[in-house]
């Protein structure tokens, strides 16, 4: 298992294991195994959804592990088949699954994440007001950011970490938007999902400066922010108009942002 998890963990590598010991695994792996019950790097749902391939949704082995297993790694699994249901547009098996989530991990973090992207009272989607909140100014804790005082300007949401590979990479993207816009009615309003001020200020000293609005959701994954913006994994970007109504939740990462930005912005 370790082998085929590690391995398959391996970006733009192929055949770094034989695919037959793979397929082999649900052999040597009944579904009632304890070893399932262990979250290994978080990848149980990527080895399991490798043996199970296509038919991951509407397998027998997989519902088998998710009636005899009441673990965080079986939630995950769970979640992973409300995804790939989804992707595969197969809103059936998106219900079934949601359905399970809440019946079986009602208060798990993984219902959260379940909710906050699958959920009919969704609130970080297009068309809506931006939700409520006061947090303080990382850089002036003195200075309360409200709604209210980023009205009248397009702000971009950016939820991020400084341990995030995907978030730094977006650095170079974020930094370009803010100085083509920054006179142009437009500010970027960062959140850090870290463990305390002096991770973000050492990064902002040492690498990228930021030089934008900032705040710390603080508590990380258990954060106002977490729960409030409806993140379930980051970089998180949603775009709001100068009236706080929510306009683009897609197209802000990387070379889309300019162009997405682009077009209210001229």
């Amino acid at each position: 298992m370790d082998i085929a998890s590690d391995g398959q963990n391996v970006e733009d590598v192929i055949d770094v294991v034989n695919k037959n010991l793979i397929k082999e695994l649900e052999l040597y792996l009944p579904a009632e195994s304890k070893i399932l019950d262990i979250v290994k790097y978080g990848d149980n749902p990527l080895f399991i959804a490798r043996i199970l391939e296509k038919d991951y949704s509407n397998s027998k082995y997989l519902q088998n592990i998710i009636n005899t297993h009441n673990s965080e790694a079986t939630a995950w699994l769970v979640i992973y088949a409300i995804r790939l249901s989804d992707r595969l547009k197969d809103s059936d098996n998106v219900k079934k699954y949601y359905d399970i989530m809440f019946k079986k991990f009602p208060n798990s973090k993984q219902a959260m994440f379940a909710h906050n992207q699958f959920g009919k009272d969704k609130r970080i989607v297009v068309g809506k007001q931006i939700p409520d909140f006061k947090f303080a100014n990382l850089d002036n804790p003195s200075d309360t950011i409200t709604p209210g005082a980023l009205k009248g300007k397009y702000v971009l949401f950016d939820i991020w970490g400084t341990w995030c590979g995907s978030c730094l990479m977006e650095m170079k993207y974020l930094d370009s938007a803010y100085k083509t816009f920054k006179d142009k009615n437009f500010i970027i309003y960062s959140h850090a999902v870290d463990n305390g001020v002096k991770v973000v200020q050492n990064f902002r000293k040492n690498k990228w400066s930021m030089p934008w609005l900032h705040s710390l959701a603080d508590g990380a994954w258990d954060s106002e922010q977490v729960k409030l913006f409806e993140v379930v994994g980051v970089p998180k970007t949603f775009l709001v108009d100068p009236d706080g109504k929510i306009i683009e939740t897609e197209k802000l990462r990387q070379e889309n942002l300019l162009e997405t930005l682009g077009k209210y912005l001229r």
